[in-house]
């Protein structure tokens, strides 16, 4: 715990230690560990000082966060705190429905009441699956900036290997020969550009097949397949750079 408004706020002094546990970080855990901690925080926010109130604020890294406010996964279908947007379209400029505590735990009782906690079926619920473990609401969590940081520089260098990937697709889509080293043979792509081409394909097909047949049982079959292979296709986009073998990128990945 520590001390925000002030000059220092990081400074040994103003910095309390209150628990440890060496226990994994599960729910469960978690559960029995903030029982004491609740009541002292409510003790604390109750207070005042020079007329003032005390504002608690939470901070963590954010996969401890989704867990204290009982969320199934950070990598699940709705991964955000503070908005009910997909992972799919959390990146894209739309209109989002904002997130409460309340909200958390009204999700919470009827994935409890409905499914029995099922966590197969947590996405139907917004990804709730326990009851929060704290009070605290959403707007006073003070959002992590070591993962903000390091998520700004990961998405730099995935779109910085996504234009060298292209270079690469664009050399083997042409069919131009490329020479490895000092081999005479042409450059061995391997299986994730013919996985790539092979997916972009059939999602080329897949969204011709939606927009003609816009209704009817037929268009969600056809979307639902649509949706499935673009995930696919994400996942083989979003692979590490070690994955890939064609040169430009091997070349970034030697250079990194």
């Amino acid at each position: 715990m520590a001390i925000a408004n002030l000059e220092k706020p990081n400074a040994r002094i103003y910095s309390h230690l209150i628990g440890i546990a060496y226990v994994k970080d599960i729910h469960e855990n978690l559960k029995i560990f903030m029982e004491d901690i609740n009541s002292q925080m409510e003790q604390l926010r109750a207070t005042q000082r020079n007329g003032r109130e005390t504002i608690v604020f939470l901070h963590g890294d954010y996969d401890f966060l989704c867990k204290v406010y009982g969320l199934y996964s950070p990598q699940g279908t709705y991964p955000c705190l503070w908005c009910l947007t997909t992972k799919r379209r959390i990146q894209e400029n739309t209109e989002r429905s904002p997130c409460s505590l309340a909200l958390f735990k009204s999700h919470f009782e009827r994935h409890k009441t409905e499914t029995e906690q099922d966590k197969r079926q947590a996405s139907q619920y917004n990804n709730c699956k326990h009851e929060p473990l704290i009070s605290i609401e959403l707007e006073k969590i003070s959002p992590p900036y070591l993962h903000i940081l390091l998520g700004i520089v990961l998405k730099h260098h995935r779109l910085w290997e996504q234009a060298a990937d292209n270079i690469d697709l664009k050399i083997y889509n042409d069919g131009s020969p490329c020479k490895s080293g000092n081999s005479h043979l042409p450059c061995d792509y391997g299986r994730n550009w013919k996985k790539f081409f092979e997916k972009k394909k059939e999602i080329a097909f897949l969204e011709g097949c939606v927009a003609f047949e816009r209704t009817g049982s037929s268009h969600q079959s056809y979307a639902e397949k649509l949706e499935s292979r673009q995930d696919e296709l994400e996942t083989i986009t979003h692979a590490q750079l070690t994955s890939r073998s064609g040169p430009v990128c091997s070349k970034l990945d030697s250079m990194l």
